[in-house]
């Protein structure tokens, strides 16, 4: 770049292309203005793939993406008709993008349903405005297409011999007795516990059947090493050891409720037995002694431990 074309003081060349650098020039230096020079370097320009992309979204931005009024007009009406954005998109050859946000900036909405009459009859009814649709229900369609049909003699006595040897049969509803105490019944669709049951069972008695002891205190009764070998169980929300050591109840906690058992029996010591987690819950809710095994369990124990 020769200096005397570089120009003026503190002038720079011209601005690139969109996305171009352009080059600056050193600026001005304080009492040596008329002496300042300037920069040899100059900033080679892009590739021209490059300017011809750049030149190409310019023009599919302004020119070929501009909304004229027909356009906006043509939208209306695809919108009034029911058609979603993206089959707008593809009748005006534009982007999906390009119509929700000119749909956004009209307040534009789509309705895809819309009221009509019964053609058999005339009630109000709701239906999708692409489809053809004049009943409001397959009765109607029925009633109103066999309308003009004449049948025989022979084909009515067919129909109705059909129809009452072979009657719709409403199934009876089956009676859902709750699981927990097997005595009440559950009324709602989707529930097998009845309120009583929700509410005794989970909030009182379970919390009131929890161990609360520490098994390193009778050594002589739990196997410890297991503890120590595999540790104590805990969710994977929080420490994660799926295959963990728990404490079941040998009578449980289930059969305890159903048998009016007070929850200082069930939560005992020597009701206690340290398993795997995975044992544990395959077990489920069976007992693994009787009660009065039980009982006999927790005089021999208050015995040994005097409690």
């Amino acid at each position: 770049m020769d200096k005397s074309s570089a120009g003026t003081t503190g002038m720079s060349t011209p601005t690139a292309l969109y996305g171009e650098v352009a080059e600056w020039l050193k600026a001005s230096v304080c009492k040596t203005d008329k002496l300042n020079c300037f920069t040899w370097v100059q900033i080679p320009p892009s590739p021209l793939f490059i300017v011809q992309i750049q030149i190409f979204t310019l023009y599919y931005v302004f020119i070929y993406m501009k909304w004229t009024d027909e356009k906006i007009e043509k939208l209306i009406t695809l919108v009034e008709e029911g058609y979603k954005p993206k089959k707008i998109a593809e009748i005006l050859d534009t982007t999906y993008k390009s119509i929700n946000n000119k749909m956004y900036r009209l307040d534009l909405k789509v309705t895809y349903t819309h009221k009509q009459n019964c053609k058999n009859c005339n009630l109000e009814f709701i239906s999708y405005i692409n489809s053809n649709r004049t009943f409001c229900s397959s009765n109607c369609s029925a009633t109103y297409n066999n309308r003009n049909r004449n049948l025989s003699d022979e084909t009515k006595n067919k129909i109705s011999k059909t129809l009452k040897s072979n009657p719709r049969k409403s199934k009876p509803k089956k009676e859902k007795i709750c699981k927990i105490c097997k005595i009440n019944l559950v009324n709602k669709k989707h529930k097998r516990i009845c309120e009583s049951c929700k509410l005794n069972y989970y909030k009182y008695y379970r919390p009131s059947c929890i161990f609360t002891f520490n098994p390193y205190d009778y050594p002589e009764e739990f196997d410890l090493d297991l503890i120590n070998i595999y540790g104590w169980y805990s969710p994977s929300n929080k420490k994660n050891n799926l295959q963990g050591i728990s404490k079941d109840h040998k009578f449980s906690v289930l059969d305890g409720f159903r048998n009016n058992i007070d929850p200082k029996i069930i939560s005992h010591p020597a009701n206690c037995e340290l398993m795997l987690f995975s044992e544990n819950s395959s077990k489920k809710s069976d007992s693994s002694i009787s009660i009065n095994e039980l009982l006999q369990s927790i005089n021999l124990w208050d015995n040994k431990y005097s409690i």
